[in-house]
This record gives structure tokens, sequence and C-alpha cells, in this order.
């Protein structure tokens, strides 16, 4: 067991590698994400324990004009008696003057290490395709010509994730936006994809099950960071009641505090609702940031059988 997991760290080492280039600013990471953990790490596909749809929702710093938006549709199907996990996800962003959206297609592999270690593996590929907001476009006569040149440029995208399971322990690390060149740290109209640089997000969880009662509790870490940025931490702590109702609180270094609470509406469908307040900075100013998620899951996973004894005929 000790060799396999000098394997896992000897792989992690050189994903570092990947996040070379300057951080103009981080790809969004939506409130939710300890509900749908498929969205910052690939690799979550294949442990989980339904298939689910998701559509998602936010609203950054409401009331500011050409504020944030992000709309996420995401799903998720696990082939468990193949070790495998199949995903897609569709991303659409308004940033102002620029939206952006994104196609991935996903796929997840589980190895099983021993009793109740497992190391997960996924890889997401696709495309990113910009364009103009025109009608955000206050320049009456003077259109920096730079702004026609980024209508309809389109790249290659990917993220790649690894995760290490031992039972309510969960530890992750991924890489985001795989083939991001970096951006400059001066505003230039002719490179639309400002937003995107590659970047890596370290993550780490633990569900506490206690003996009696019907609650669950999980704290989340995670670490976002990119070379000449100083990262950033975002902890969430999560109380479950029977799966079916489920309540968070969370804080992310330099901007805020998140709230969120959900419950399941019929059998197969969650919904939840977060609220974010930024402490300083574009956020105070704000309305707040708001974001709704719909879930529908499906195909839950059945437990192993145990073997049947053996009995001796006579």
């Amino acid at each position: 067991m000790k060799k396999k997991l000098l394997y896992i760290l000897l792989l992690l080492i050189p994903l570092s590698s990947l996040t070379s280039g300057l951080f103009a600013q981080q790809a969004p990471l939506m409130t939710h994400y300890y509900l749908n953990r498929f969205i910052f790490n690939p690799s979550y596909i294949s442990v989980q324990p339904e298939n689910q749809l998701h559509l998602m929702y936010r609203s950054q710093w409401a009331g500011l004009a050409g504020a944030p938006e992000t709309m996420l549709l995401t799903y998720q199907h696990t082939l468990p008696h193949k070790n495998m996990g199949l995903g897609a996800m569709v991303k659409r962003e308004n940033l102002n003057l620029v939206s952006q959206t994104s196609a991935l297609a996903s796929y997840s592999y589980l190895v099983n290490l021993k009793k109740e270690h497992s190391l997960s593996f996924g890889l997401s590929l696709g495309a990113l395709f910009s364009s103009i907001n025109w009608d955000k476009v206050m320049l009456e006569d003077l259109i920096d010509p730079k702004l026609a040149a980024n209508n309809g440029q389109s790249r290659a995208d990917g993220n790649f994730g690894i995760l290490y399971t031992y039972k309510n322990l969960q530890v992750g690390w991924s890489v985001q936006n795989l083939f991001a060149r970096g951006s400059s740290a001066k505003f230039d109209l002719s490179n639309a994809f400002l937003r995107y640089t590659n970047h890596s997000i370290f993550s780490a969880s633990y569900k506490i099950k206690p003996k009696t009662g019907d609650f669950t509790f999980e704290p989340i870490f995670l670490f976002r960071y990119a070379n000449n940025f100083p990262g950033q931490i975002d902890l969430s702590f999560v109380t479950e009641w029977k799966e079916k109702a489920w309540l968070s609180v969370g804080y992310r270094n330099s901007y805020g505090y998140s709230l969120s609470v959900g419950m399941k509406v019929v059998d197969k469908v969650s919904f939840a609702y977060a609220y974010e307040i930024a402490n300083k900075n574009v956020g105070v100013a704000s309305n707040g940031t708001h974001e709704l998620m719909l879930r529908y899951g499906f195909g839950k996973k059945k437990p192993a059988k145990e073997p049947e004894p053996k009995t001796e005929t006579p």
C-alpha cells in the first residue's frame, strides 16, 4: 500500500507544472460545488452513487451593470460494473462584453487499490467558443476594431483530475483549462479568453456519520492556485439530514461568505439556493451573489451483495 501511495504522489507532482502562465482571473467556481463536484474534478463521476443531471445558474454581484452570469448544465452517468463513468458539461458565461460557451465530454475510471481504498482518474475534452455582446458595447462611433476580431473565436478546452478515496475521506487534485496559454496582465481586446488560464485545484473532504441520529456532517477544503496568483482557499461545512435536506456555510478568502440551503422536492428531484456576500471591492456595492441549482438523480447504485456461503452436499 505504501508503494501505491508513493506512485500517487509522484503522479501529482508534475501536474503542478501545467499551471504555468500568467493568471488574470479564475474560472468560476459555483457555490453548490459540494453538490456537483464534477464541475471542478472529472474523476468524481465514477464514484457518484447515482446518475445525475444538474442545472445551475449563478448571478454574481447582482445589481451591477455587466456583472458576470454563469449557466451550467452537467450530466454524469456511472457504470459501476465496469468501474467507469461518463459525463458531459455545457457552460455559458456572460462577462460584460464577452460571452463564452464551452462544451466538454468526460470519462472517469475507478481503480480499487485495496479494501476501502480506491483511486479514480478523469479527463474532460471539448471546445470553448467566444463572442461579443454587441448590445453592451457603449462606444458609439469609436468602436475598437479588435472587438470584431474576437467575435466567433474558438479553441480546445479540457480538464484533468485524480481522486483518492478511503472510507469517508476524499482527496483530489485537478487541472482546469488544460490548453490555456495564459493571458496578459494588461487588458487586451485581441484576446477574448482573458478569464481563463490553466490552474490547479486541491480538494479534501471527510463525511462524518454519527452512530446515532439522522444527520451527517462534512467539512470541505479547496485550494485554487496558479503562477503569479497568491491562491484562494474555499472552506465549506455541510450538514445533511437523511439525504433529504441540507445546509451549507462557506468562506472564501479574499472574497467573503456564503450560505446554501436545499431539499429534495420529490423522490428524484432536489432544489438548492445559495447567497454570497463579498466583504470588499466591487461585491460590497452589489446586491450579493445569487445561485440556483436543480438536480435530478436516478439509477442509484445497488450495494454489493455478500457472497452466499457454500453448503456441503452429503
